[in-house]
């Protein structure tokens, strides 16, 4: 149970950045927020130079991801399910998201796994996987808080990068 809790905690911690960094404010007649600062555009009809063309705020990524989580072990049983928080974008949101990241862990390392905030499907082996959603192609990491363990439960953290075929 205090393993449980514990687990609850970090993730609402790590929810509440996401939460803040997400803002809805008004924009002008270029689809800028012209009252804060930097200065800065969710559209593609800019008047600015100075603004990237990036959808997800980072330049040349479409989506992103960042996920804290927990893998459950039943008795060493293949295959081992995981659920965790994510954060991140996509090309077709303006505002960090809050969601979910859940999947399956095989023996021998490899795995598969749908993160909701970047709205992609991972597969991996190990700490490194390929993500895709229908309009990106990305890579990522992904580390257990114990090394090697591929069937035992413990708490992970992984994130991705998705590029589309317009990134710059």
């Amino acid at each position: 149970m205090t393993r449980i809790m514990s687990l609850s905690a970090v993730l609402v911690g790590l929810a509440t950045p996401a939460i803040v960094l997400a803002h809805s404010g008004g924009t002008d007649s270029n689809g800028c927020h012209a009252g804060s600062q930097p200065y800065h555009c969710h559209s593609n009809n800019t008047a600015t130079s100075d603004v990237s063309d990036s959808s997800s705020g980072i330049d040349g990524v479409d989506a992103w991801d960042l996920n804290l989580g927990y893998r459950y072990s039943f008795d060493g049983a293949s295959p081992v399910p995981y659920f965790g928080l994510s954060i991140g974008q996509r090309a077709d949101e303006e505002d960090v998201l809050v969601g979910v990241d859940l999947g399956f862990q095989f023996a021998r390392g490899m795995y598969i796994g749908y993160v909701s905030t970047s709205n992609s499907i991972q597969f991996g082996y190990r700490a490194l996987h390929f993500s895709a959603n229908r309009d990106s192609i990305g890579i990522g990491i992904r580390f257990p808080a114990r090394a090697n363990s591929f069937l035992e439960s413990t708490v992970y953290v992984s994130g991705s990068g998705l590029f589309g075929a317009d990134a710059n």
